[in-house]
């Protein structure tokens, strides 16, 4: 059987280092069509002929995911990227774009400031993505107030105006009043249109560690509640068959890692000027 995509096979019997050498064929031999279906049915095609030649088990979705990274980032913008010094996980660009990642790696580059190789992975993406758009949020926030106060300055102007324009004596002081009342009226406007978000809002790079750490600490939470689960999963599983001395030794361990959180949530309650402790241990 004749082989329909040579180039994508050839591709995956060189292993994962050639995974851009994969996307890249499957945009020159998976070529764009009309309606998802039948696009679908070419990866389809491609997976079941990798599968078949190679041995390996790529799902067509997957395929058409990978062929759009190289779409949306062709050589000459993966060149720009190296040219940052900064690796990034060919996975990685599965959840950036190419008007983000910049962005992305002067955030990684900023928090890893001092190092001498510096890499970003598929979780420095989500994460610093997150963080972005939550400044983003902020700043569009910022905007929304700055325009809400300039309407309320240009309406209290317009009214002082009206004023002086009804109480003016001389035609020279009812002009003045009016062109001020005119520009209030163009001001309050201008504050009436909803500013919109700028989706590639860009921080300064050295604030950004610091608007991470939510978004780290939260990693490291999650990380530290799946071991707490595996540590009761052990217990329950082993705490009949300890005599009393490692028993005390499990409950010495416990303890000293509570007590570290309890320092943490210290911190971060002292810094909110609040303070909830811990449920006191019998």
């Amino acid at each position: 059987m004749a082989i329909r995509f040579p180039r994508c096979v050839a591709a995956v019997r060189k292993g994962q280092a050639a995974q851009w050498e994969l996307a890249d064929a499957l945009v020159a031999e998976v070529k764009d069509r009309k309606g998802s279906g039948s696009a679908i049915a070419v990866f389809r095609d491609v997976s079941e002929e990798i599968e078949r030649e190679v041995g390996e088990t790529y799902e067509p979705k997957t395929l058409a995911v990978d062929r759009n990274i190289a779409l949306n980032f062709p050589p000459s913008l993966r060149r720009k990227v190296e040219a940052t010094g900064v690796a990034v996980a060919f996975t990685a660009y599965r959840y950036t774009t190419p008007e983000k990642i910049f962005n992305v790696i002067d955030t990684v580059k900023a928090k890893k400031k001092g190092q001498k190789r510096i890499s970003v992975t598929e979780d420095d993406i989500v994460r610093i993505q997150e963080a972005l758009d939550l400044a983003a949020e902020r700043a569009h926030e910022r905007e929304i107030e700055k325009q809400r106060q300039q309407l309320e300055r240009a309406r209290r102007e317009k009214e002082e105006a009206e004023a002086r324009e009804r109480k003016a004596k001389t035609d020279a002081e009812r002009k003045k009043a009016a062109a001020a009342r005119e520009k209030a009226e163009r001001e309050m406007d201008e504050a009436r249109v909803p500013p919109k978000r700028n989706e590639n809002y860009r921080p300064d790079p050295e604030t950004m560690p610091a608007l991470l750490v939510p978004f780290d600490i939260d990693a490291e939470c999650e990380s530290a509640q799946d071991i707490a689960r595996y540590v009761v999963e052990l217990l329950q599983e082993s705490s009949d068959k300890l005599d009393p001395d490692g028993l005390k030794a499990a409950e010495g361990s416990i303890t000293k890692t509570i007590g570290a959180w309890e320092k943490a949530l210290a911190l971060v309650q002292k810094k909110r000027g609040k303070v909830i402790a811990f449920p006191r241990r019998a």
